[in-house]
């Protein structure tokens, strides 16, 4: 994807961008990259680190069948664990009782997963694995997002794994602490930013399409979301306009452009082909 300008436009974009506030009013300046605590972000755990983290999470947690990644976020472990430290679940059973226990094992594993309250994980949905010849059977649960200040904080999905014991795995993670500007690029802004950059996308046969987003393109109000970005070897904690974008009710995609910044970060196709 890349984004067409003219010469007019970018100076005269760069200029309102430069003196636009947070709020809708559009009054008082922004300066993007002065702010020295934005983005948060969350660096890899040095190898010595990780082995130390993943023995106490094991030794603390032993009937748990999740690992960590190079952030030091839960991930699950093979099915050869639930087969060996699973007990089964009764598929018959009311489920309640089973995700109340695993969302408070999870706040236990606060300092792994960064959930500190079981509130606030909001069950999306709850699949039952009936037993077979190679599994016991358990209860597969996935949460929404995180919400951070009212801010829903993308790929922050948490997913469990219980049995008629309690957890038996996790994987996903919250964050704890985010830095959230005050000041940031209005959504009118925004839009003009936006407008003219390039999406392009392939269908069911791999022939490639374009769709230029049009001032007119945008759909609906946007929401302010927090957008985890990977750069390189780094996850940064955006604050973001998170935009609906197409035409019609099928080729939409949400947009996103950095709230502080004004980066265009990228987009997300809400379509299949």
């Amino acid at each position: 994807m890349k984004k067409r300008w003219k010469k007019s436009d970018v100076a005269l974009l760069t200029l309102v961008v430069l003196f636009v506030v947070g709020c809708e009013d559009d009054t008082g300046p922004v300066s993007p990259g002065v702010d020295p605590l934005y983005p948060t972000t969350i660096v890899p755990l040095s190898p010595a680190d990780l082995t130390a983290l993943t023995n106490e999470l094991h030794s603390r947690f032993p009937r748990v069948c999740s690992d960590l990644d190079e952030y030091g976020n839960p991930v699950r472990r093979n099915g050869l664990c639930f087969s060996t430290k699973g007990v089964g679940v009764d598929p018959d059973a009311p489920t309640a009782p089973l995700v109340d226990a695993a969302k408070a094992k999870i706040a236990e594993m606060s300092d792994f997963t960064g959930v500190l309250d079981p509130e606030g994980l909001v069950v999306r949905r709850i699949d039952v694995s009936r037993p077979t010849e190679f599994s016991k059977g358990f209860l597969t649960i996935r949460f929404e997002n995180q919400c951070y200040e009212g801010l829903e904080v993308l790929s922050t999905q948490v997913m469990a794994w219980a049995d008629s014991l309690g957890l038996i795995g996790v994987t996903g993670r919250h964050f704890l602490s985010i830095h959230l500007p005050k000041k940031r690029i209005s959504k009118i802004i925004a839009k003009q930013l936006l407008a003219g950059t390039e999406i392009r996308w392939w269908d069911a046969v791999m022939r490639e399409h374009t769709y230029i987003v049009e001032i007119d393109s945008f759909i609906d109000d946007p929401v302010l979301v927090i957008h985890p970005l990977e750069v390189i070897d780094t996850i940064e904690l955006r604050y973001v306009w998170q935009f609906k974008v197409g035409e019609g009710d099928f080729y939409n995609w949400h947009i996103y452009i950095d709230v502080i910044t004004g980066e265009f970060l990228g987009t997300r196709q809400l379509f299949n082909t």
